[in-house]
């Protein structure tokens, strides 16, 4: 896939200058920040590995194991990891809504046993990452509509975050948090005042900025 050359590409070129983000990218940081997460066993290898340590630097080493077959397939295992999770987040949407683990398992099933999750998930794209953002983002406001907690539009706001840091259309997620967030409390709390729904939804988009961010 032609998004590995780019992530792979970005990497090395973070390695070697020490700046922590391509100066040119498509899509924000949420693939490169999996991708260093993949030589974190490469970087505790040559911090015990006495030997590797006098034969190169830390940054010619890595540089080295970006190059590697090893690194790609596990960086395609911690992309597929995290895509799949969104049968997971599926399954137990459906459940908390329906209360039917037959049509929980279903809707699962379609999701995370269909051809286009099977195919895309296996290389090293956010497209799968979004997806399962997304999922999760839903499944929370789910939870805040029958708990009524606003714990629940919190964790829906980091969500939505991370999928937009996943790809920029995914900040669309931060639509639908708001809008629930404004109508249902309205709805079942109706004497909060103005000003307080107003900075709640402020703190709202301030979390989904700094989940972004991070």
């Amino acid at each position: 896939h032609w998004d590995e050359q780019v992530t792979l590409v970005n990497i090395t070129e973070a390695i070697q200058t020490g700046r922590m983000l391509p100066q040119k990218y498509n899509y924000p940081s949420m693939y490169f920040v999996l991708g260093l997460a993949g030589l974190t066993p490469d970087i505790v290898r040559w911090e015990f590995g006495s030997v590797l340590r006098h034969e190169k630097s830390l940054r010619e080493y890595l540089q080295a194991v970006t190059k590697t077959d090893t690194y790609i397939l596990r960086m395609r295992k911690i992309f597929l990891t995290i895509s799949l999770a969104s049968g997971i987040w599926v399954y137990l949407l459906v459940y908390f809504w329906r209360r039917n683990a037959y049509e929980a398992l279903l809707a699962s099933a379609l999701l995370a046993l269909s051809w286009e999750l099977g195919y895309h998930a296996r290389w090293i794209t956010v497209d799968c990452v979004l997806q399962q953002f997304g999922a999760l983002c839903m499944l929370m406001l789910l939870l805040y509509h029958i708990h009524k907690r606003f714990l629940f539009l919190v964790l829906a706001s980091i969500a939505a975050g991370l999928a937009c840091s996943s790809k920029y259309p995914g900040g669309i997620f931060l639509l639908p948090v708001l809008a629930i967030g404004a109508l249902d409390e309205a709805s079942c709390e109706p004497k909060i005042s103005l000003s307080r729904k107003l900075l709640a939804l402020l703190g709202l988009m301030m979390i989904f900025c700094v989940s972004y961010l991070i």
